[in-house]
């Protein structure tokens, strides 16, 4: 599998015409950003704030992001790690095969 993740990396870089490295330099960043933009929401929700009152997130990448990684984030408290590391051995299968059989 890992070799299956690197080839996806490889792939995408080759594409963008940037380094695998960069790459996952910035996508830690993002990570980084919207883990930090989700921790505020969701403590001004625990706070007792409203929906409305609670902390909304302008970040530009934010509600794309959130809409991506919903899943992964709701269900935190009652997902182990491994089952985690299924989901992303599934995303990046169904990228996989996406390149396989299209050009992006």
């Amino acid at each position: 599998m890992k070799g299956l993740v690197n080839d996806v990396w490889k792939r995408i870089a080759d594409t963008m015409g940037v380094p695998v490295h960069e790459l996952k330099k910035k996508k830690e960043s993002l990570m980084t950003s919207f883990r930090a933009n989700l921790k505020k929401k969701l403590l001004s929700l625990k706070s007792g704030a409203g929906e409305e009152d609670a902390y909304q997130p302008i970040w530009i990448f934010y509600d794309v992001m959130e809409v991506f990684l919903r899943n992964v984030y709701e269900s935190t408290s009652i997902m182990n790690s491994e089952e985690n590391v299924s989901k992303t051995k599934q995303f990046f299968n169904y990228i996989y095969l996406k390149q396989t059989h299209h050009t992006i």
